[in-house]
């Protein structure tokens, strides 16, 4: 259990959402999942669900280095070799290759999956709390 920590983010409310998630009985993990999240929330140009992604590092008090890649990926059968042809860019142009999946949420729950302590509706309420309070005629149903 941690009896003290910090959390820094670029938003007051996404800090917060750290700190609740570490008052929680959560980890740096659930910590940083939770700020995330609501940062994709209220600063969604910088840090937004739609994004690519990176990397999450995690060293954890009795263990070695963690890393969590969730940077974006490409297609399996896109070939390498149509971008090395001089001056043929149409494979990147249009089409499944054209495009990069977005990366944000499913990396942020693989890394809550494997190496955080806390509930995902746990750790993610505070996002949906600040969505909602952001767009009051959204409601969530059943």
């Amino acid at each position: 259990m941690i009896s003290e920590g910090l959390v820094v983010a670029a938003s007051q409310a996404a800090a917060d959402a750290g700190a609740r998630a570490l008052a929680a009985g959560g980890n740096a993990i659930d910590a940083a999942v939770a700020a995330g999240f609501a940062l994709c929330v209220v600063d969604s140009a910088n840090c937004g669900l739609g994004g690519y992604g990176g990397f999450l590092t995690y060293l954890p008090p009795d263990g070695d280095p963690v890393e969590v890649d969730f940077n974006t990926w490409v297609p399996k059968r896109l070939d390498p070799e149509g971008f090395r042809a001089p001056g043929d860019v149409s494979q990147s142009l249009t089409g499944g290759a054209a495009v990069a999946p977005p990366a944000v949420v499913p990396g942020l729950l693989a890394a809550l999956e494997r190496l955080g302590r806390l509930d995902p509706s746990a750790v993610v309420a505070d996002a949906i709390r600040l969505a909602l309070s952001r767009n009051p005629d959204s409601r969530a149903t059943d």
